[in-house]
């Protein structure tokens, strides 16, 4: 590649935080401003890859790489191309229900274990402006992957006592990653996710403002369906969803935080790279 791109990941180590959600969307946001996205689905689940309309995929056990080789054969990382699709905002590093049995339990015992996401993106045989990946709600050898490859993590949570205890896990984990791989993995923001009007989501928003605000940037999602109804209808994002969503505004203020922080010139909205 002959430019690295900005990438970061979203992780938390509680499930049902929107964690997808909020990378589809935030994908979404930087391609509406003329971003060149890979989408990364490290999740065995699969959820990005589903909702976008490549269950055919997922599911197809004839395939004979996808990203459970890639990332387990070191002769199949040079093949990761194989598996990115192009979607009509951004494209798609696809994930495979192979990896739902043992990829990150083979992983461990490799040379190299924690490198693989990064030898596979060098790999690439394109730039992007942003690599954004979506790890497994897990602290497993998957997500070490995602934090040492992108060294930058943006993190969802959900205004509850059991999403900000998964804050806790996530943060000794990646205080055990620079220790040991003298890296710095800094944490872009915090998503307060799925907000709905109740006194217990206001008493956590005020924790979020008080503990981090300080520190990094906390965006504010109110629970809205149709944030999730453009990804089940196999729509994409909000941003290419026939019905609006006052929610797409905080995405824009995400996408836009981003480019200042890695330092992307803005973009001439009458140039071609809008017209993606």
């Amino acid at each position: 590649m002959p430019t690295k791109p900005a990438m970061f990941c979203l992780s938390n180590r509680k499930g049902g935080v929107g964690k997808t959600t909020c990378s589809i969307h935030i994908a979404g946001a930087l391609a509406d401003r003329g971003r060149d996205v890979l989408l990364f689905d490290l999740d065995p689940q699969g959820t990005i890859t589903r909702g976008l309309g490549y269950t055919d995929y997922y599911d197809d056990m004839d395939r004979d790489v996808t990203l459970h080789e890639v990332l387990l054969e070191r002769d199949a990382l040079d093949r990761i191309s194989d598996i990115i699709e192009t979607h009509p905002e951004f494209d798609v590093a696809r994930s495979h229900k192979r990896m739902t049995f043992d990829t990150a339990s083979k992983l461990s015992g490799e040379p190299r274990a924690e490198d693989r996401l990064e030898l596979a993106v060098d790999e690439l045989d394109r730039a992007y402006d942003y690599i954004i990946v979506d790890c497994p709600p897990s602290l497993d050898i998957l997500t070490d992957n995602a934090l040492l490859a992108t060294e930058n993590v943006l993190i969802p949570t959900y205004p509850e006592e059991l999403s900000v205890q998964g804050l806790d896990l996530l943060f000794d984990q990646v205080d055990e990653l620079e220790q040991w791989h003298d890296v710095t993995i800094r944490k872009l923001g915090l998503i307060a996710n799925r907000i709905e009007t109740n006194n217990e989501a206001d008493e956590y928003l005020d924790l979020f403002d008080e503990n981090f605000g300080a520190l990094w940037d906390v965006w504010q999602i109110r629970k809205r369906v149709v944030l999730q109804r453009a990804i089940t209808e196999g729509r994409g994002s909000v941003f290419t969803h026939d019905e609006e969503c006052d929610m797409a505004a905080e995405f824009v203020n995400i996408a836009r935080t981003l480019d200042e922080t890695f330092g992307l010139p803005e973009i001439d909205a009458d140039s071609e790279v809008v017209a993606r």
